[in-house]
């Protein structure tokens, strides 16, 4: 079975070694010298591919993998905590949680927190525009000026809601 073919660096920052520096490199790091240049070439591009592609991540073991993304981790969750050390709290402006921003024009503790805000201001902003366009009416039972909430809202209350419907039976028989 041939052995797999190692990947060329997608975007190399050094060319490869000449043979006498890859001879160097070899003995360096124990290499036999008398080893092919191509064997020893391949050897220097599975060690140096990671500062090329992500090759290395492939090859890495299931175990491997693990572990450094638990390293990644580790220092994300070390890099919040100083941050969060020594950043100011704020208090979100909907839910009341302590929290602390990423930005400096931050108002909410979560993006669900601006968008119920956002939404709340939407709702109103409509509501007052509808009323605005259905104008104000005259309640038939006791003729006070109100603004209805929908097309439907004939009287002023539910008080004169109820009259009305009463005064309707008495009329119908």
């Amino acid at each position: 079975m041939a052995p797999l073919p190692i990947p060329t660096p997608r975007r190399a920052r050094t060319a490869p070694p000449t043979a006498p520096a890859l001879r160097r490199w070899a003995a360096a790091h124990g290499l036999p010298v008398t080893m092919r240049l191509d064997a020893m070439l391949a050897a220097w591009r599975r060690e140096h591919a990671a500062q090329y592609n992500r090759e290395w991540w492939r090859r890495m073991t299931p175990a491997q993998r693990a572990a450094r993304l638990e390293q990644i981790a580790r220092g994300k969750a070390t890099a919040r905590a100083a941050r969060l050390a020594t950043a100011p709290k704020l208090v979100c402006a909907r839910c009341g949680a302590d929290f602390v921003p990423r930005r400096s024009d931050q108002l909410y503790c979560h993006h669900r927190c601006k968008r119920q805000v956002d939404n709340a201001r939407q709702r109103v902003r409509l509501r007052a525009a509808a009323a605005a366009a259905r104008g104000a009416r005259a309640c038939p039972v006791c003729g006070r000026v109100f603004a209805p909430r929908s097309r439907a809202h004939v009287c002023c209350s539910p008080a004169c809601r109820r009259r009305r419907v009463v005064v309707g039976r008495r009329e119908d028989p």
